[in-house]
């Protein structure tokens, strides 16, 4: 039931959502809530940090809930803020009395301005991509459970206030896509989960246009065998990439450049595009089994209970 004076607007990615939040902190008259499951020491959280601490420096009531294990990372940001006058607490400590009882985690991400102001997200503070060694338990846990991890970009902290006149998610989203996939190489981690089978957006980014030029820069140091036992490409032909949004001729093109048909997964980004992206794919020559198999045929592959969908 609406209730009057209130209102909600709807924050799209870090990129809209980063500079809200810290418009509504340096804002603050009386009293700071926040609570978040990663909190990281690096540009993003020592950002956050600098303007939590200056509110309690000049008085407001600070008080941050973090999770211990999500923020373990966050090194010399805690002593900063207790310093300030911020009261800050970890959730969930490990407890000799609990040796389990750390399972359970915080993944709460809020933030309550002087009780009139509120943010609910699924943000993280944090700059990492996955290939950082913080995910390391995750991609461990994925491997064993020969997990199909599909991965959906956003709009990376570091990149959406850079602007050319368009709004972040037309350029950065791809790019976010091609950092991942770039990190997760290069930390060697498709070559130490082999058991994972990755699906990446959007046709990978633009992974099929760079795939030649990071290969040049790293094919002919002996130390890439460590993480691209067979070279950079076939690392990438390993992975399997979806058609959300980019069914245009150009990008699959590329794409089939670089994996074959049975690596390539419909999407859409319903609701943000229509459904029917898959009309596009009857102007790349393709037979109609690849076709099939690009709709449906290599996803139930994949996922076998799909068929029964």
């Amino acid at each position: 039931m609406p209730i009057d004076g209130n209102a909600v607007r709807l924050l799209q990615d870090a990129a809209e959502n980063y500079p809200a939040w810290l418009a509504a902190i340096h804002d603050a008259q009386h009293q700071i809530l926040f609570e978040n499951y990663i909190v990281d020491d690096d540009a993003v959280g020592r950002e956050f940090a600098e303007a939590l601490a200056a509110r309690a420096r000049a008085g407001v009531d600070v008080r941050i809930v973090y999770d211990w294990l999500g923020s373990l990372r966050a090194g010399k940001l805690w002593p900063l803020l207790l310093e300030s006058g911020a009261k800050v607490q970890a959730f969930n400590r490990p407890r000799l009395d609990s040796p389990l009882g750390w399972v359970t985690r915080d993944h709460r991400k809020t933030l309550t301005v002087d009780g009139s102001v509120a943010f609910v997200s699924g943000l993280c503070v944090s700059n990492k991509w996955l290939g950082d060694p913080m995910y390391k338990p995750v991609l461990e846990e994925l491997n064993r459970r020969k997990a199909v991890v599909y991965v959906h970009p956003l709009v990376a902290a570091c990149c959406g206030r850079l602007s050319v006149g368009t709004f972040p998610a037309v350029i950065e989203v791809p790019h976010d896509t091609t950092r991942t996939v770039t990190s997760l190489l290069l930390s060697g981690s498709f070559a130490r989960y082999r058991d994972i089978k990755w699906i990446f957006s959007h046709a990978g980014g633009t992974i099929p246009m760079m795939a030649g030029r990071i290969a040049s820069f790293y094919d002919q140091n002996p130390k890439t065998k460590e993480f691209a036992p067979d070279g950079v490409a076939a690392e990438l032909a390993k992975l399997h990439y979806d058609t959300a949004n980019a069914t245009s001729v150009p990008a699959m093109a590329a794409l089939l450049k670089l994996v074959p048909v049975s690596q390539v997964t419909y999407g859409t980004d319903y609701p943000y595009f229509p459904l029917n992206q898959n009309k596009d794919l009857q102007m790349l020559g393709l037979s109609a089994a690849d076709v099939t198999a690009i709709e449906n045929g290599n996803a139930t592959r994949l996922i076998p209970r799909l068929k029964a969908a």
